[in-house]
């Protein structure tokens, strides 16, 4: 059963990127976010989003060799729609 509700967005993201900020520090990972847009407001489950952007964050931090990069970067596409990207 999904439970959707407005969220600012980067409001969102960063709370998710800050609690993984420990871990990326203990492993020397430059774990950076960034977006394209400063305030963005959108509708979503968050327990799944949560479930999904974790898992994502984590494997990401988790493979990526000490000294290494981490980015999640958000783009505001045409029509309101934005896209995640995270790169190592």
């Amino acid at each position: 059963e999904l439970r959707i509700s407005e969220y600012e967005l980067n409001t969102y993201m960063n709370e998710i990127c800050n609690s993984f900020r420990s871990y990326a520090n203990i492993k020397h990972i430059d774990f950076t976010y960034k977006s394209d847009f400063n305030y963005l407001n959108v509708w979503f489950d968050k327990d799944k989003m949560d479930s999904i952007l974790k898992n994502l964050i984590s494997n990401a931090l988790k493979y990526t060799p000490e000294n290494g990069i981490v980015s999640v970067f958000l783009r505001l596409k045409t029509h309101g729609s934005w896209k995640s990207k995270i790169r190592e």
